[in-house]
């Protein structure tokens, strides 16, 4: 069986993902302490007391109980792909609060620490010496490992999917309550709020809550428009209807190009058209409880910042307007060229904008009107876009939360998949409809909780892959009180 070398898994040389390639070191470890007849837990949690007594927890890749090595244990071991000082600051800070139960920490990195590298670690080292003892590997340590024990790392490369779904059963199967660990992740995110971190990224869920339509029902209600306008005169009802139904099975399957189709159609009353479908539906401001929450979660706090900013994917105006009857000074954001105010909130419409009042926003012509293949194309092959850096601006400063979006949008998705390549951890959240909530098979309730635990806990893996922590609900109605959670003083 032929050597594995680590630089194999490189990021940049293989199609290895960072889960598998954070797999393969982590068993690897795992070998190499069973050979020193040492235990080893992988992705450990530590609970830990807030100052308002509320618990959270702090996470690890793993935990050695009786040390690795000459490292005395209990050691902490956590491995990030790349090196940087900002990766040991933000560990530091995530994990200060749990060293007083441990006496070690190996840090493993996947790139080569380069001298001035080591010479600020050692400085680190000596900083902590008497709170808890830093040892560092990199690239060349686990090379060697992997020579060392290369029959091993050949059986963890070939099985590797197997490693990482045992390890997704093993913590599944240890869940006791899904909504306890939720809590604990609520907990951990109003300390963000408080720090001044939290941005939102608002998808079409909240205006879908609104009353407004959802993208499917946008396209039907356009395609009337066309026919409205375009058809001649007389047809009745029943004829439209039989016309709508022929365009939305022609339409079948390609969302864009169908926007694409109804862009070309209506021509220079696309702009007019879209506004009148977009809020022929709207709910009174009173009745939309989710934007409500949104905006309340908004206003600026004595001495704090509160929420930095808003970005959203939906072309409507109606978080403005909630903004604005709470007298809460804002600025939309939607075309390049405009700049925050240092006294407002921003809210950067990145798809574009379409407000309900067009005569009281300026140039909105220039806005990119992200509805059809052309404009998804130039998101998706212009990554220096305004709307793609504020977006990755916002994931590398702050912590991001998403809501009312699936995330499956692929230029979304691209954007999160990118930063998480180039930065460790997982600092962001999304809020997710549990898929299973109770089960019309033959399965008693430990048997079905069991299964939905492990479905949901591989869901969580996706999205882990995309740096994103899921934070379930089990119904839509739960949205607001968990944003109050968040952002309670």
């Amino acid at each position: 069986m032929s050597i594995i070398n680590f630089e194999v898994l490189d990021l940049e040389k293989s199609n290895l993902s960072n889960k598998e390639i954070e797999t393969f070191v982590l068993s690897l470890v795992e070998f190499k302490l069973k050979k020193q007849n040492k235990k080893f837990h992988r992705y450990f949690k530590q609970e830990i007391f807030l100052f308002e007594g509320k618990k959270s927890f702090v996470e690890f890749d793993a935990v050695a109980p009786d040390g690795i090595d000459e490292i005395e244990g209990p050691t902490i071991i956590e491995f990030k792909r790349y090196y940087s000082p900002k990766v040991i600051t933000d560990l530091i800070r995530n994990f200060s609060e749990a060293f007083f139960n441990f006496k070690s920490i190996l840090l493993i990195f996947g790139d080569v620490l380069l001298n001035d590298d080591l010479i600020y670690l050692n400085s680190l080292k000596k900083f902590y010496s008497g709170v808890i003892h830093f040892e560092f590997w990199d690239y060349n340590n686990l090379n060697k490992l992997a020579k060392k024990y290369n029959i091993e790392s050949s059986k963890i490369v070939s099985n590797i999917g197997d490693e990482i779904l045992n390890s997704t059963v093993e913590i599944a199967s240890n869940i006791q309550d899904w909504k306890e660990d939720r809590d604990l992740l609520i907990n951990k995110l109003n300390q963000s709020f408080k720090s001044d971190e939290i941005v939102f990224f608002i998808g079409a869920g909240a205006s879908k809550d609104a009353g407004l339509p959802n993208w499917n029902e946008l396209l039907k209600s356009l395609n009337i428009s066309i026919i409205e306008s375009k058809v001649p005169l007389g047809l009745s009802q029943e004829q439209k209807d039989e016309i709508v139904n022929l365009l939305t099975d022609l339409q079948a399957g390609a969302p864009l190009v169908t926007a694409s189709y109804i862009q070309k159609a209506l021509g220079d009353k696309f702009n007019q058209e879209i506004r009148s479908s977009l809020y022929v539906g709207m709910k009174h401001l009173e009745e939309q409880r989710l934007l409500n929450t949104i905006a309340t979660a908004a206003r600026p706090i004595r001495n704090k910042v509160g929420i930095k900013s808003i970005i959203t994917y939906n072309f409507d105006d109606l978080l403005e307007q909630h903004l604005s009857s709470k007298s809460i000074d804002y600025k939309s954001i939607y075309r390049e060229g405009d700049f925050e105010e240092l006294t407002k909130l921003p809210i950067y419409h990145v798809h574009g904008f379409v407000p309900s009042k067009g005569d009281k926003y300026k140039d909105l012509e220039k806005a990119l009107l992200v509805f059809s293949e052309d404009g998804y194309h130039s998101l998706q092959y212009d990554p220096y876009s305004w709307s793609n850096l504020v977006q990755l601006k916002a994931l590398r400063e702050n912590t991001c939360i998403l809501v009312g979006l699936s995330g499956i949008d692929p230029n979304l998705r691209r954007l999160f998949s990118n930063f998480a390549k180039r930065f460790d951890g997982c600092k962001h959240y999304i809020l997710l409809e549990r898929q299973l909530k109770e089960s019309n098979l033959t399965l008693t309730k430990i048997q079905f909780n069991s299964f939905s635990n492990l479905h949901h806990k591989i869901q969580e893996e996706v999205f882990r892959e995309l740096g994103l922590r899921v934070i379930w609900y089990t119904d839509h109605t739960e949205i607001p009180n968990l944003i109050q959670k968040i952002t309670e003083l």
